[in-house]
Parts: C-alpha cells; structure tokens; sequence
C-alpha cells in the first residue's frame, strides 16, 4: 500500500488493524474473550497514536489496562506473559496496569501521560467500568483544564525547541520538529483539555478552526503520514528524520519533477514547507484561542484598553484591531502598519486575532504596496525590540515578500552544500534575531551593534544577504543586484543604497579573512580597511558576518571564531581611524600579547632561553590563540628535552572533541603534518580543525581539533593511549607504512554519496604575500581527505609552514601557506598546474 501511493490515513487504519489483530490473539490466550480467567475487572485500551488509528509500519503499540481493584499489582503479575509476547513478536510496546480510580495523579504529574489518555479506544473488557472511567476523567479535564493545558504546552515547546524551533529545517524529524505530526496531536489535545472535543472538526463549533483551516491540517496529516510511512520502510525501522537522501528518494517515487529553476527535491520541499506551515500557523493560533491567561488578558482589555493608532488599540498588553477597522476588508497595508507601528512603540505583541484577521483578508489586500506604504515600512526596520518576530509572522502570511519580494522565491529554498541548517528564507530572520540580540551583550559584539547609526540598512543587509541563492551566478553577486532593486523600490538616497549593496556583496568577506587567511598579514588587513573605507561601514559589516555566521546552526559559532574575528575587526578599525598608522599598531598590539603570555603561571616555570623565544613567535600565532593556550604550549616545547615527541591532550566537553597538541622539531621526519594527519584519520577520529606552526630553532607546534565518533564523552584512558601510540608511529622516521582508514560512522548513519555536492575547487594565491604561495581546498570531507591533500603536498616538494583546516558538517575548507624545501615562494607555473591537478585527482580519488 506505501509503495502504490495510497493515502497516508488509509494505510494507518490498515496497520492499527493488524496491531489490533496481534494485540487481541495474544491476549485472549491469557484473559479470554470474556474475561474469565482475568483476577478481577478490567479494561484493555488502546491510547495516544495508536486509539486513533494513526500508526505507521514501525510505531510503537501503547496499551493501558484499567483495573477496578485498589491493588493493581496482581493484574500486572497477570499480564506478564502477554507481555513478553508482545515484545517476542517485533513490538515497541508501551504497556501499563493502572487503578482506574488512581490515574488522575499521574496524569496531573506526567504531561506525557495525560496527553495519551485524551485518546483512549477499548480493545478488551468491562464496558461499565469503562463508561464510568470516562465519566469520571471528562470531569477531571473540566476541574483541571487551565493547568493541564499549560502542562502540556510547556512539554510540546521543550520538544520543538529540541527539534530545531522552526519548520523550516533542512532535515526535519516529521514527527518532532514544528509543524510536524506531534503539532496535529497538540492542537487535538488542545480540543480535549478545553472542550472535551476529541475531533479536530469539534473544533469549529467553538470558532477555535475555521473549516478550512480543519480541511488543510487533515491534508498535511495525510501528506506527513505517507512521509513517515515511507521512512519506516526503506529504513527497515522506526526512522522520523526527513534526510536529504531520502527527500531526493521520495521525490522521485511522488514524481516531484524539475523545472522553472527549480529540482523536484526542492519542489518536494516546499510542498513540506507549505503544509507544515499550516500546521504551524494553526496550532499558534488554537492555543492562543485557549491559553487561559489569554482569556483574563482579553476581559481585561476590553475594560481598561486604549487607542494607540489609527487601526489599533493598546488592550490587556496586546496590540489589536480597532472595532471600525476589523469590520471590513482592508483596502490598504495601512491597517497593518498601524499594527506594526504600534507594536513596536509600546514593546507589545499583535494579538492572534489580528494575525487571524490578516490571514483571512490577504487576498484583499493591493498586490503591491504603495510608495509611502513602502517607505513606512523600511523605517520599522530600523527598530530593535520585536522586530523579528514581527517579520517572522508577515513572512508566513507571505506579506513581507510583497515589501521585499527577494522573499518569495527564497521561501523554504534548500541549502544542499552540507553546511547550513535552516533554508534559507529561515537563515535571514534567524540572522537577524541574533542580531537584535547583541542589544543585551556587553561585549564587543553587543558595543559595536549598539555603535551602529543606521540599523535600518544594517537590518536590511543581514534580511538580503543569502536572497541571491538558488540562481545561477554566484549568490553574492545575485544579491547586491537584489539590494540595488530594494533599494529603488524604498527611494533609499545613494549613500545608503551604496553601504546597503556594498554589505551584500560583500557579507562573506570578512569571515574569509579571519577564517582562512594568517591574520598577521597587514596588507590584508589595510586592504580590507581600504575597501570598507568609513567605520560605520566596517561595524555594520562586522555584525553582519558574526550574525551570519551564527544563524548557521547551533554548532557553527565558536569561540576562536568569534576572537578572530574580533581581531580583523579591531586592526581594521585601527587602520581606519588613525591615519593608517598599522606597522606601529600592529607592534603595539603584538607586543601586548607577549607581555600577557609572560605573565601566564605556566611561562613563569619556563628557563631564560624559552622566555625569550616568546619575542620570536609568529605573528600569526600570536593571535590564533589566547596567552593561556600559547604559555602551556611552550611549556609542552619546553618539556621536549632530549625527547623527540611531546603530546597534550585535553577533552572540551562542550564541544564533545578533544584537542591534540603536538610538539617536536623539523629533524624528526619529513612530512610531519601529513604523518600526524594520517594517524588521527586511521583511527577513526574526525579532524574538525587544525593550526600547524613551524617557530624558531626548528620547533614544530601542531593543534588538532578532533572528534571521535565512538565516544560521545571523554574517550576512556585506553583509547586516548591508542591514539598517542598511532602519532608516536606515525613520526618515527622508519615509519613509511600507508595508514589505513576505517569507514566513518555519522550520527543519521546517513550515506551522501548520491546526493549533489558542492563544488570541488583548488585555489592557488601566489600575489598576496610575498614569502608564501597560499593554496585553498573546498571539498565534501570523507575519511582520508586531509592526509591525501597533505601527502600531495609533501610528494610535490612543499613545505607547510602554516595551515588553517576546518570542517563544517561535510565541507571541507583547508588553507596552506607553503614554500619549496629552500623556504622560498613557489614560483613555476608548471609546477603550480601540476600541483592544483593533483590536489584535484587526491580528492576524487576514493579509499581503496
């Protein structure tokens, strides 16, 4: 039936038929069909997911017999057997013996409990004791209705919180995430806490649904049911994560075919967008119709309330609709800006009524707003406080595309570069969310956001940046062509237009530097101080690259992301404002950290001549690590003595990855970097980053940032003295055997290797520094990648002095500074060709 396409509803009914038929020949082998050889009165039922006939092929079977005794406990003895059984054949079975009497306690304690009794079906047993079981439960809902459903809002808001907080994931759980088949079961549940209503259409009676709204939620239903139904298949198991592979996978077999620009997979997912967004939209607004600290807040403003706009009132500490205003269609966005204005005036939400009220007349609404409507608009964006989610609801009434239509053709786009979270309409307001968050940060973030004059262009900025994605030129590119047309349709003057098209062309500039580039180049950071050209500019630039980077995911901003960053920014503004005076700045700023390092516990322990080569260190690893870290790391070069290798390691339990500090000299071996890199990867670990540094007298500092998968806490001392002995073979200068990589297990246990990838590129700079040839990797990481690339690197005669490595998710993005083995720049452009080519070849090649 899931293979043929039947409804999602239909096949449901069809496996709670066969659960049915399994559950009910198990247990008349004990009880009887007429309870014979039952110890006392009792009722089997079926309850939550499973009362309701919405199984799919691997969901689990919850079953709850009610018993008339005060002492359940000889029933449960009896139910052992039937049981076992259940789990003998196949069955997640969740199974309970209660009182009947006695369950209202639990239910009270236990949201998850009350939840699956709202939704009981008998399968077996005393009906009278069952009737008066729901009698007795109906009037329990009446007394404890108002607790009960805050109860149960609180549980299902730590569950969307845990399961990403927006529809619009990239790999959603169809159950779990917003909008999915746990949010159809909130808004029945809803139904039964506050109208003992145990349909979804019971709803309409109390005004709480429209039928259209009622209509769309049973077609999501459906849709989300066949979705799941189809992951339990193909996965053999119970499977509720909307992967990419099997997005590709389901929109081939549904028929989701490419066009318009568009794949059928992205197709496919915007028809999951859409209807998820209902859901979500409706489950918002149904519990807003029954949170009972709405209700007091409604009487209340009805007596106290007060005129605050042309359209809207100030009423119970809502923004609503004034009577005139909500009797007729809108002619006009001026009604809605009237709520918006408001909102942002007095810090107050817009009532669900209102949104309700502009949903309904969307369509009435002018295609286009008007110019003055426009420029309204484009000065709320100026504002701080609740703006985003302000702009979130115009967005899912698909009305902040009518002011900004970049908006329309980025809704629910996919990102498939292995990188970001979210899509990327969903990227922007997240985005801009963090940024108005700095508004509550004392750091440099929080100081330099609040510096910002113009927050209108810098909040249009951080909205536009990624609109230029899912065209074919490049998205930055795209982008500032789209921030030019904004710009026209609000009538912004050119000096705005220009910071705001500079800003979107340029959003990725800074993060390129700071991540990829060796920082103690001052003519990078004078050309970047050049280019930006006011501080203004430079701080809106600022904000934009940290937001961007942290609406990523959760995982993606870090902390040396964030200090160098800071770093750029702070020399750049050093640059621009101070008559560019960077070489004495720069001096003083070095020589700073070195002071700071000397004054570390660890480098007090250290003798004269390790003292003074702090005075030596590199500029760029001066300021890839804080003083503490670059202390302990000499004392580790200190430590070396007569030995050959030391080795730190230390476990970062908020990141869940260990941090390998390598310490030796240039004479050990030859091809140090790649020999460490290949040990790591043979033993299953992850290299997430990498700093290399080769300081005076011949000392080599290597830092690797790894993650083991077979360890979610800190590897046991076995593993951990594994790993060291891997690197100490892997230096050893007899050591010339190829490491062996181990297939790398992913948390989804998820295979990409049909899936589209991002673009493999090589990049060789050989013009911005004059002592080293800069070459740049982008590629999808796999086992073996890095020692592949190092190894090439060796074979061709380059020596890495510095290397910058880092993974997101599956991309790779590595930057070498290296030379030829004399120290100098490589200069021939056939060995430059056959270097790239190679590279190239190294990471297509797959593991033999």
């Amino acid at each position: 039936m899931i293979r043929d396409g039947r409804p999602g509803l239909e096949v449901a009914e069809a496996v709670t038929a066969m659960r049915d038929e399994l559950v009910l020949t198990l247990w008349n082998r004990y009880a009887g069909e007429t309870g014979g050889s039952m110890p006392m009165r009792g009722c089997l039922l079926a309850v939550g997911g499973y009362a309701k006939r919405r199984l799919c092929p691997y969901s689990d079977v919850d079953l709850l017999l009610i018993v008339a005794d005060r002492d359940p406990t000889p029933a449960a003895k009896f139910c052992e057997p039937f049981f076992r059984d259940l789990y003998d054949v196949g069955l997640d079975v969740g199974f309970s013996v209660r009182e009947a009497d006695r369950t209202w306690g639990s239910a009270i304690e236990d949201p998850r409990f009350c939840t699956s009794l709202l939704h009981v079906r008998p399968l077996w047993g005393d009906e009278n004791l069952l009737q008066d079981w729901r009698g007795r439960f109906l009037r329990f809902l009446r007394r404890n209705s108002a607790r009960l459903i805050l109860a149960v809002d609180a549980a299902r808001s730590r569950e969307r919180a845990e399961y990403g907080d927006t529809v619009y994931l990239l790999q959603p759980n169809v159950k779990r995430s917003p909008g999915g088949l746990r949010d159809v079961q909130f808004i029945e549940w809803l139904a039964a806490l506050r109208f003992q209503e145990t349909a979804l259409e019971g709803l309409t009676r109390f005004h709480a649904v429209t039928e259209e709204e009622a209509a769309a939620i049973r077609e999501a239903e459906d849709f989300l049911l066949r979705v799941r139904q189809r992951l339990h298949l193909e996965a053999g198991k119970a499977d509720d994560i909307l992967s990419r592979a099997a997005q590709w996978s389901l929109a081939e077999a549904w028929g989701f075919s490419s066009g318009g620009g568009l794949l059928g997979v992205e197709r496919f997912m915007r028809e999951y967008f859409r209807l998820t967004e209902q859901v979500d939209a409706v489950r918002a607004r149904v519990f807003a119709h029954v949170d009972p600290r709405r209700r007091l807040r409604r009487t209340w403003g009805k007596v106290v309330g007060r005129k605050v706009g042309p359209h809207a009132r100030l009423a119970g500490g809502e923004i609503v609709l004034t009577r005139e205003a909500g009797k007729a269609a809108p002619r006009s966005y001026l009604p809605l800006l009237s709520l918006l204005e408001s909102a942002l005036r007095y810090d107050a939400e817009i009532s669900p009524d209102a949104w309700h009220w502009l949903a309904l007349h969307r369509d009435a609404l002018p295609g286009e707003p008007s110019e003055s409507e426009r420029e309204r608009f484009f000065n709320l964006l100026g504002r701080t406080a609740r703006l985003p989610s302000l702009l979130r609801h115009l967005h899912a009434l698909r009305l902040l595309e009518r002011f900004i239509p970049g908006f329309g053709p980025a809704r629910g786009l996919l990102q498939f570069n292995q990188y970001h979270k979210f899509t990327v309409d969903q990227h922007s307001l997240i985005a801009l969310e963090r940024a108005v968050e700095l508004s509550r940060d004392q750091g440099l973030l929080g100081r330099t956001y609040a510096a910002v004059h113009d927050k209108a262009i810098l909040h249009a900025a951080i909205l536009l940046h990624d609109l230029g994605k899912g065209y074919d030129e490049d998205h930055c590119t795209v982008g500032a062509k789209i921030a030019e047309e904004t710009a026209r349709r609000f009538r912004l003057p050119e000096d705005r237009t220009r910071h705001l098209v500079f800003l979107v062309r340029n959003h990725l500039r800074m993060n390129h530097l700071a991540l990829r580039r060796d920082l103690s180049d001052e003519k990078l950071v004078v050309d970047l101080a050049v280019e930006v050209g006011s501080p203004e500019l430079l701080r809106m630039l600022y904000v934009l690259t940290a937001v961007d980077l942290m609406a990523v995911g959760p995982d993606n901003w870090t902390g040396w992301k964030a200090d160098l960053l800071a770093e750029l920014y702070q020399r750049a503004m050093r640059c621009i404002s101070d008559s560019g005076d960077i070489i004495a700045l720069g001096d003083k700023l070095l020589e700073e950290r070195r002071r700071e390092i000397l004054a570390q516990p660890a480098a007090r322990e250290l003798d004269s001549g390790f003292r003074r080569l702090v005075a030596a260190l590199p500029e760029g690893y001066l300021l890839s690590a804080d003083p503490r870290r670059i202390a302990q790391d000499l004392k580790l070069l200190a430590a070396l003595g007569d030995q050959p290798v030391e080795i730190s390691a230390e476990f970062v339990p908020a990141a869940g990855s260990m941090i390998w500090t390598v310490a030796t000299r240039e004479k050990i071996a030859e091809g140090v970097f790649h020999r460490l890199t290949g040990a790591f990867t043979s033993r299953g670990l992850s290299i997430l980053s990498a700093q290399i540094h080769t300081l005076a007298g011949g000392l080599i500092l290597d830092r690797f940032w790894v993650r083991d998968p077979f360890y979610r806490e800190e590897p046991p001392p076995d593993r951990l003295r594994e790993i060291r002995e891997e690197l100490l073979r892997s230096l050893s200068s007899s050591s010339r055997l190829e490491p062996v990589f181990r297939e790398r297990w992913t948390p989804t246990d998820e295979r990409l290797d049909d899936l589209p990838r991002a673009a493999v590129r090589v990049e060789i700079d050989n013009a911005s520094l004059p002592d080293f040839t800069i070459i740049e990797v982008f590629a999808d990481d796999r086992a073996g990648l890095l020692y592949r690339i190092a190894r090439t690197l060796f074979e061709e005669g380059c020596s890495v002095w510095r290397a910058k490595v880092g993974t997101y998710l599956d991309q790779v993005v590595d930057v070498f500074y290296v030379t030829d083995r004399e120290g100098a720049r490589l200069s021939d452009a056939t060995l430059l060709a056959r270097i790239k080519n190679r590279l190239l070849d190294a990471i297509h090649r797959k593991e033999e």
